[in-house]
């Protein structure tokens, strides 16, 4: 285990198969402090927000692979694990008014079955894939 995570995240988490997640690089100080400021437990606040930077707050978030435009205006990121076990969705809310409508990421479980996080502009919704049995 790495050191200093919270004990209640999840390294062996679901990992996403397909991402659409973009987040300007003007609002990472107001995103930083959104997170600093929010209602999930200190620990894991404490642990996000160690390094001090909005960025590190992703990474350990579970965000990886951060591509920056070449005007350095926006990061693109690659994938998502579900690192944060059950305070995923809190922190996806958190920093849901600053990721663009109609983001997501996509998810496949370990079962095959897949759901997303849908991002709205102000928040983050778990959707359940739909069968159709024809």
């Amino acid at each position: 285990m790495i050191k200093d995570i919270p004990q209640q995240f999840d390294e062996s988490a679901n990992m996403s198969v397909d991402i659409n997640v973009i987040i300007s690089r003007e609002s990472e100080e107001e995103a930083f402090l959104v997170v600093k400021k929010s209602n999930l437990p200190r620990e894991v606040i404490d642990y996000l927000i160690s390094d001090g930077d909005f960025i590190s707050v992703l990474t350990k978030a579970g965000f990886g692979m951060g591509f920056i435009d070449s005007d350095n205006k926006i990061i693109q990121w690659a994938m998502f694990k579900e690192v944060l076990g059950t305070y995923t969705k809190d922190f996806l809310n958190i920093i849901a008014p600053f990721v663009p409508a109609d983001s997501y990421i996509e998810i496949e479980t370990k079962d095959d079955f897949l759901y997303r996080w849908k991002f709205d502009g102000s928040t983050c919704k778990k959707i359940h894939q739909k069968m159709i049995w024809e």
